[in-house]
C-alpha cells in the first residue's frame, strides 16, 4: 500500500462558467461597504456620486425622539423641514450633502434615508433590443438583476407569491450572511468541512452568489459608472428563508462526507428545499452513489431537492448529484440583457441585438447510465450578476449550472408558498417536479440538453394555485426496453385534453465550408437556412498543434498554448446581426447548438491573435427538424393520457429522446420521453461520438452507457474499435451491481480545484476482459476524451463471451521440474499481462497504517482537513475490510473509493468495519477526513480474506506484453517441496481485466497420460 497526497477527485465546485470574470474594480470602488452607519446605502451612494449637491431625506428617529428639537437642528445647518410624521416618528428634510453627515452625531437618529421616488419593477425588455430598451435606460434609475423577471418571478410577487413562510438551505461554500441584502434572510449557518468560522464566512464567495439568486432583497444600489443608473439584485424568492451549510471549502471542493452531513443538518433543521450547486464525476452516473441516496432520503422526507446539471459539454455528463433519481436537475439557459448592455462581451460586440432562452454550450446534459432524461429543468445560468463576498458586495458576471440551480430553487419556493395557500398543506416533492416540469418553456432542443425546456416561475405558480393545468408525469424514462417490447404509461391532468402529438429531432441535412484561412480578427461565414428547420447543431475545427503546440500524439498533458477560437451565429435581419448563440471552449474545436427559424444567417469566427493565421478551418452545420416519432401512440380520453412505446425489432442499442406535445385546457405542455435500447450479447453495434477536445475538463465529452444482457457465467470481452489515429476513447465494463468491473482510461492530472484528463491517442482499440460472477444486464461505459482534428467519430463495439488471451485449461506438473507452455493474443491489439500464481486455500490477511489528519486553518493551505491512502486491490482478494480509530474526541470519517472513483462505502465511528466482498481489481483510495478545528492521530487497519500463493511455483516471465496476434513462451518451474492444486490467473492491474485462468495441478509423481 502506498500513501497518495492527492489533489481532490470527488466532488468539485461547479465553477461559475468555464471563463472567469472578476468582479469589475469600478464596481469595487463603489461599492457599500458593510457597517452600521446610518445613512442607508442609496443615500451613501448618491452622496459618493455628487458630494456637493441637496438632498431629499427621511430622518428616522429612535422611540421616545422628540421630533421638534431634530427638526430645529436641521434648520441650524441650512436645511429645510418638509414634514414630520407621527406614524413612524420621521423627519422628512432637504440639506446639502456635506451637513447630512453631521446628523448621524445625533444620539436620536436611527437611520438617515433617501427621499426618493418609486417605480414599478421593470420587466426586463429581451429580444426587443432596439428603441424599447434605450427608453427603459432613460427613463428608469435602477436596472435590476435580470433573472427573476425572465422567468416571470415578479409576476408571482404580484399575485402576492415571493415564497414567504419557505425554508431553503443553501449546501456550498458558505454565505456571507452579514451582506446587506441579505439582512433577516439568513436564519441559521454551520460549517462541516473543518475550516474555522471567519468572517465573510464565504472565501471563495460561490454560495453568497447563489444565497443572492434565491433571496436577494434588492436594499444596496450598485453604481455601475452610468449617470443616474443603478443596479439591485432581487432574488427569485424574495420573501423566503435561507438556511446556510458550509460543505465547499474556500478553494471550491469538498468531500462526500461533509456534504452527505450538510444534507441531513438540512433535514434536520427543517429545509422545505435544499439548493446544491455542486457535483462531481461518477461513473456510472447512475444516481446510485452516496450523496445521491442522501438526496433521495432527504426527498423521502419531504424536502424538495435542486441539483446542478454540471458544465461538463456532451452527452452523458451530468455529474452527481445531479443524476439522482428523486432530484430535481438544472442546466443552463441564456438571458443576455446584461452582456449585451453593460459589459459588451464579445459576441455582442458584433450584434445589433440577441436572441434568449438557447442553452449554452457547456451545460451538461444527459442521459443518466440508467436511462433517464437530465437535465429536469433548465434556468438561467449565462448571464447576469448577483451577490458577491466582501470586499465586493456583488458578482459581475454570474454564469454556469451553478446560478441556474437557486432560480430554480427559488421557482420551487414560489411554488410551496402558492401550493399551500391553495391546498393547506404542503406540495409533495414528485408534485413540484411535476408541476415545475409540466410549466416548462419549451425551447427547441433535445430532451436531454433541455428536460421539457426553461423554468417559468409565473406558470408554475398558476399550476400551484390550481388556474394553470399540469399533469403526473413529468418525464417518460422507460428504463431497458429490447427491441421488439413495448412500454405503458398512464398520465392524469387537473384538466381536459385538447391534442397530443409525440416528436423527435431528425437530421435533414449539413452544410459544410473547408479548407478555411482565417486572419485576424476573424472570418464571417454567410449561409442560408430553408424552410421547416428548426434547429442547428455548429462545429468548428482546426489542426491541433495550434492549440497543444506539439502533434497530438505528443501531447502528455504538459504542454498547452490555448490558442483557440470563439465562434458565435448571427441571424441576419434586414441588415442587422442578431446574435443566437455562441462557444468559447479553450480548445481547437469549438461546438454550439441553437434553435433556428429559416432566414440568413452569418457564423463568426473570432480570431484573437494579432499576426496570427490559422488555417486549414473546417465549418460543419448540421441543420434538424422535428417529426413524428413512430415509435409513439397516444389516445386521450378527457384528462386522461394513455402512451405506448413500442421498439421496433430492428431498432439498433442506443438511447432515443423526444417529446409528447400536449395541449391541455389552451396550455401547452412539454413531456420528455427518454428510451435505452439494450445490445445483444455477441452484437456488433456503432455509435456516434463528439467531444470538445477540452484538456482542461475532467468530464467533458459525449458519454455511452448501453446496457447488454449477459446469461451466463463465464468470461466477458468488451473491444471498442475506431478509424482515427489522433482520437481517444476510455472504456469501462460494469456489473448488473453498477460496479465498475474493468476499465481503461488516460491518465488525470490535477488543474487549479480539480483534475483534467491527458490523451493516450496513437491507437484504434480499447479492449477489457473480465470473469462475469453476476448475470444481468452489464454496462458498457464510453467516454470520448479526444477527437484531435476531426468532427465526429464512429465508434464500433462488441461485448461478447470470450477471452482476448489463449492460455491452456490446465497444467499437470511434477514438484522439482520446469515446463514450458505458449499464452496467445486473439486480438488486433497489444494486451499487457501481470500473472499471480494462488492455491486454493485461503488466509487471512491484515495491515495497519498511522498518519495525522490536520483541519483546514487560515491561511494554512497544506493542511486540507483529510488524508488519503492508495491501496492496490489484486485478484487474490476475496474481500476488503477497513477500519478507523483515533485519539482524542475529533469527529473523523474514512471513505473508500473504487477504481472508478465511486465512493463504496464509509466508516463514521471508530472501530466501525466497512466491508468489500469481492472487490474490482485496481487502485483503491482511502480517505479520511476531519470534522473539527485542529488535528487527529488515526490508525486505519487494512485486511480481509484471499487465496494464499502456490507456496514453491514460480513463472518466467512473470508479466509480458502481447502484440496483435502474437505468442509468448512461459516457463512454470516447480520446488521439489510444491504439492497441490492451485490456478494462474492473468490480470492487469491498471485496467483491473482477468484475461484467462489456467488449472494447475503439482504432484511427486504423474501418472501416465500426464
Amino acid at each position: 500500500m502506498k500513501k497518495k497526497f492527492v489533489s481532490i477527485m470527488v466532488i468539485a465546485l461547479l465553477l461559475l462558467s468555464s471563463i472567469a470574470f472578476m468582479p469589475m474594480a469600478g464596481a469595487a470602488g463603489n461599492a457599500i461597504k458593510i457597517n452600521l452607519s446610518k445613512l442607508e446605502p442609496d443615500l451613501r451612494a448618491k452622496l459618493n456620486q455628487n458630494p456637493s449637491g441637496e438632498y431629499r431625506v427621511v430622518i428616522v428617529l429612535k422611540d421616545g425622539a422628540d421630533e421638534t428639537a431634530v427638526s430645529n437642528f436641521v434648520n441650524a445647518l441650512g436645511g429645510k423641514v418638509n414634514a414630520q410624521f407621527h406614524l413612524i416618528n420621521a423627519v422628512a428634510a432637504s440639506l446639502p450633502a456635506d451637513k447630512i453627515s453631521v446628523l448621524t452625531s445625533l444620539a436620536s437618529v436611527d437611520r438617515i434615508l433617501l427621499d426618493g421616488k418609486k417605480y414599478l419593477i421593470p420587466v426586463p425588455k429581451s429580444d426587443d433590443s432596439g428603441a424599447a430598451i434605450q427608453n427603459f435606460i432613460n427613463t428608469y434609475p435602477y436596472w435590476y438583476s435580470q433573472f427573476p423577471f425572465w422567468i416571470g418571478a415578479d409576476k408571482a410577487w404580484n399575485l402576492g407569491i415571493n415564497g414567504s413562510g419557505v425554508t431553503v438551505a443553501v449546501l456550498d461554500t458558505g454565505i456571507f450572511y452579514e451582506h446587506p441584502d441579505l439582512a433577516g434572510v439568513v436564519t441559521d449557518y454551520k460549517v462541516f468541512t473543518s475550516e474555522e468560522d471567519v468572517f465573510p464566512h464565504d472565501g471563495y464567495g460561490h454560495g453568497t452568489a447563489c444565497a443572492g439568486c434565491i433571496a436577494a432583497q434588492g436594499i444596496v444600489d450598485w453604481d455601475f459608472g452610468v449617470p443616474d443608473i443603478y443596479f439591485k439584485v432581487k432574488g427569485v424568492a424574495p420573501g423566503a428563508k435561507i438556511i446556510g451549510g458550509k460543505v465547499l471549502t474556500d478553494a471550491g471542493w469538498g468531500w462526500d462526507s461533509w456534504i452527505i452531513q450538510g444534507i441531513q443538518w438540512a433535514v434536520d433543521s427543517g429545509a422545505d428545499i435544499i439548493s446544491m450547486s455542486l457535483g462531481g464525476l461518477e461513473i456510472p452516473n447512475d444516481g446510485n452513489d452516496p450523496t445521491c441516496l442522501a438526496l433521495d432520503a432527504a426527498t423521502r422526507q419531504g424536502v424538495i431537492c435542486f441539483v446542478a446539471a454540471g458544465n461538463d459539454q456532451g452527452a452523458g455528463t451530468v455529474s452527481s448529484a445531479g443524476c439522482g433519481k428523486d432530484v430535481i436537475t438544472v442546466g443552463a439557459s441564456t438571458e443576455n440583457s446584461f452582456v449585451y448592455w453593460w459589459l459588451g462581451y464579445w459576441p455582442f460586440t458584433y450584434a445589433d441585438g440577441y436572441e434568449n432562452d438557447q442553452l449554452i454550450f457547456w451545460s451538461s446534459g444527459g442521459p443518466t447510465a440508467d436511462g433517464r432524461v437530465d437535465p429536469d429543468i433548465c434556468a438561467v445560468g449565462a448571464w447576469g450578476f448577483t451577490l458577491d463576498t466582501y470586499p465586493y458586495y456583488i458578482w459581475l458576471q454570474f454564469g454556469g449550472t451553478s446560478m441556474a440551480t437557486p432560480l430554480a430553487a427559488g421557482v420551487g419556493a414560489l411554488l410551496v408558498q402558492a401550493y399551500r395557500q391553495s391546498h393547506g398543506v404542503s406540495p409533495t416533492p414528485s408534485k413540484v417536479k411535476d408541476i415545475i416540469m409540466n410549466t416548462a418553456k419549451d425551447l427547441g432542443y433535445d430532451a436531454n440538453r433541455q428536460g421539457p425546456g426553461r423554468v417559468d416561475a409565473y406558470s408554475a405558480v398558476l399550476a400551484a394555485l390550481n388556474e394553470r393545468p399540469y399533469s403526473d408525469t413529468g418525464a417518460i424514462n422507460t428504463g431497458i426496453l429490447p427491441p421488439g417490447s413495448r412500454y405503458f404509461v398512464k398520465s392524469e391532468f387537473t384538466d381536459n385534453i385538447d391534442d397530443v402529438s409525440a416528436v423527435k429531432l431528425e437530421k435533414v441535412n449539413s452544410v459544410t465550408f473547408e479548407g478555411l484561412t482565417v486572419a485576424y480578427p476573424g472570418a464571417l461565414i454567410n449561409f442560408s437556412i430553408p424552410e421547416g428547420i428548426e434547429f442547428a447543431d455548429v462545429k468548428v475545427k482546426f489542426p491541433v498543434e495550434y492549440t497543444y503546440g506539439c502533434p497530438v500524439q505528443e501531447y502528455d498533458g504538459s504542454q498547452w498554448t490555448d490558442i483557440h477560437f470563439d465562434t458565435a451565429l448571427y441571424r441576419n435581419e434586414s441588415g442587422s446581426m442578431i446574435m443566437i448563440n455562441y462557444a468559447y471552449a479553450h480548445t481547437n474545436v469549438q461546438w454550439f447548438n441553437a434553435r433556428v427559424t429559416p432566414g440568413n444567417y452569418m457564423l463568426w469566427i473570432w480570431n484573437p491573435y494579432e499576426g496570427l493565421t490559422v488555417e486549414p478551418v473546417d465549418v460543419k452545420i448540421t441543420l434538424y427538424k422535428f417529426v413524428n416519432w413512430n415509435w409513439v401512440s397516444t389516445n386521450f380520453y378527457g384528462n386522461r393520457l394513455f402512451t405506448t412505446i413500442s421498439v421496433p425489432e430492428n431498432a439498433a442499442p442506443g438511447s432515443y429522446s423526444g417529446f409528447l406535445k400536449i395541449t391541455c385546457a389552451g396550455e401547452r405542455i412539454n413531456v420528455p420521453i427518454v428510451v435505452t435500447v439494450p445490445a445483444k450479447l455477441g452484437q456488433t453495434f456503432v455509435l456516434e461520438a463528439n467531444v470538445v477536445n477540452e484538456p482542461r475538463s475532467y468530464s467533458s465529452g459525449d458519454w455511452f452507457y448501453i446496457p447488454v444482457q449477459v446469461y451466463t457465467i463465464g468470461h466477458i470481452m468488451l473491444t471498442v474499435k475506431w478509424a482515427y489515429p489522433d482520437a481517444d476513447f476510455d472504456v469501462y465494463l460494469i456489473d448488473p451491481n453498477g460496479n465498475v468491473k474493468a476499465l481503461s482510461q488516460a491518465p488525470d492530472v490535477p488543474y487549479g480545484y480539480g483534475r483534467y484528463w491527458y490523451t493516450t491517442t496513437g491507437t484504434t482499440m480499447e479492449m477489457l476482459s473480465t470473469f462475469c460472477t453476476h448475470p444481468g444486464y452489464w454496462y458498457i461505459g464510453i467516454h470520448a476524451i479526444y477527437f484531435g482534428n476531426i468532427f465526429t467519430e464512429t465508434l464500433t463495439v462488441t461485448l461478447k463471451n470470450g477471452k482476448p488471451i489463449s492460455t491452456p485449461n490446465w497444467l499437470y506438473i511434477k514438484s522439482g521440474t520446469s515446463k514450458a507452455f505458449t499464452v496467445s493474443n486473439n486480438i488486433p491489439g497489444n494486451v499487457n499481462v501481470e500473472t499471480m500464481i494462488l492455491s486454493f486455500e485461503t488466509e487471512k490477511f491484515e495491515e495497519e497504517v498511522s498518519g495525522t489528519v490536520y483541519s483546514y486553518t487560515t491561511g494554512e493551505y497544506p493542511y486540507v482537513g483529510y488524508d488519503a491512502w492508495l491501496i492496490p486491490v489484486t485478484p487474490d482478494m476475496l474481500t476488503l475490510t477497513v477500519s478507523l480509530n483515533w485519539v482524542g474526541k475529533a469527529e473523523l470519517h474514512l471513505t473508500l473509493y473504487d477504481p472508478a472513483g465511486a465512493n463504496q462505502g464509509q466508516v463514521t465511528t471508530k472501530g466501525e468495519t466497512l466491508t468489500i466482498n469481492n472487490p474490482a481489481i485496481g487502485y483503491w483510495m482511502a480517505v479520511i477526513t476531519i470534522h473539527n478545528v485542529g488535528s487527529a492521530d488515526y490508525t486505519m487497519k487494512l485486511g480481509g480474506y484471499r487465496f494464499k500463493a502456490f507456496e514453491g511455483v514460480t513463472l518466467e516471465p512473470e508479466s509480458f506484453t502481447l502484440e496483435p496476434y502474437g505468442t509468448q513462451t512461459l516457463t512454470i518451474t516447480t520446488s521439489s517441496q510444491a504439492k497441490g492444486m492451485g490456478f494462474i490467473v492473468y490480470y492487469n492491474l491498471e485496467t483491473g481485466s482477468v484475461y484467462s485462468e489456467t488449472m494447475l495441478f503439482v504432484s511427486y509423481r504423474l501418472f501416465r497420460g500426464f
